[in-house]
């Protein structure tokens, strides 16, 4: 099934392959024990030929779509449109059953794909310069606490690895007129 659409694994046919077989003569004569013995059979054999001729139906789908691409891309949105929210739903019910699945699958392709996303970011960036810039004023000026909370926070990590650099500056200055001590002693 197509993550966005919800169609089915025949693509834009929109049908099994049962219902592309033609029916029986008598088909609207019979019972509906009569129609669902025969949906099955069908069912059945369509089973049997997609199985045994799989290279075939993937060969003949690609020319399909290859051939009515706008018909199938204007199918698509107009499903889309008028199922968003049922689309939506599915794909988060399927993402919540399958997290692992769906961060080993985006992680990767962030590597293998770097390149390709930096040069995305950077191109949308040149292109959106003033309206990133506008919604980070909006932000900053909306959360002006935070801001204020957050340098200060930076400030005293900034201190703090300051001091801890110094106290090993230190530290290694005096291991080294340590030795130096021990060296000129011995001699």
């Amino acid at each position: 099934m197509h993550r966005l659409t919800g169609l089915t694994r025949w693509g834009f046919l929109g049908e099994n392959l049962l219902y592309l077989m033609s029916k029986p003569k008598a088909f609207d004569t019979w019972t509906p024990e009569q129609h669902e013995a025969w949906k099955k059979k069908q069912a059945e054999n369509s089973c049997k030929y997609y199985a045994a001729n799989r290279e075939k139906i993937a060969e003949k789908k690609r020319k399909y779509r290859a051939a009515n691409r706008e018909k199938n891309v204007e199918r698509a949105s107009k499903y889309y449109a008028a199922n968003r929210e049922k689309i939506l739903e599915r794909v988060s019910k399927y993402r919540a059953a399958n997290r692992e699945k769906f961060a080993e699958r985006i992680c990767k392709y962030y590597a293998a794909n770097r390149e390709k996303i930096a040069e995305k970011k950077r191109k949308f960036n040149a292109a959106n310069r003033e309206k990133i810039a506008e919604k980070k004023r909006k932000y900053r000026a909306a959360n002006l606490k935070q801001g204020a909370e957050s340098r200060r926070n930076y400030r005293a990590a900034n201190r703090q690895q300051a001091a801890a650099d110094q106290f090993f500056i230190m530290a290694g200055a005096a291991e080294q007129i340590s030795k130096i001590t021990q060296t000129k002693e011995t001699k």
